[in-house]
């Protein structure tokens, strides 16, 4: 007895059984249907609030003070003190100067900082 098949062009016998692969699906497709309805009986009994309309309330704790009455209470931010000093440090330099000359801590404006972060890069081949 040989390997070789009974004709030179021979092919399965048995095709596909479609009637096997549709009764597949649709059993699938019922129990993907059991399980979505069974998720949604136990989110309405484990979670009775979600048949309520409208927008959930904020979550807070039994006796907790709410939300809006707690950020009342805080006491305003402290200002004072704050003078032009720290807001143009926040302001990003348009000219040149030293902002610690004894550990070598210069300010340049950004443009010029990026232009020789672009050159050396080209000088260590980064960029073409």
């Amino acid at each position: 007895m040989t390997n070789e098949p009974e004709h030179p062009d021979a092919f399965e016998r048995r095709d596909v059984d479609v009637s096997n692969i549709v009764l597949t699906a649709i059993l699938f497709a019922l129990t993907v249907c059991l399980l979505l309805l069974a998720l949604w009986g136990l989110c309405v009994v484990a979670v009775p609030e979600s048949n309520v309309g409208g927008a959930s309330p904020p979550v807070q704790s039994p006796g907790e003070t709410p939300v809006g009455e707690r950020v009342r209470m805080l006491p305003p931010p402290h200002l004072e003190g704050l003078g032009t000093s720290e807001t143009t440090e926040l302001t990003p330099p348009n000219n040149y100067g030293w902002v610690d000359e004894k550990k070598g801590i210069a300010r340049i404006p950004v443009e010029a900082a990026m232009d020789a972060v672009v050159e050396s890069s080209r000088k260590k081949g980064g960029g073409q």
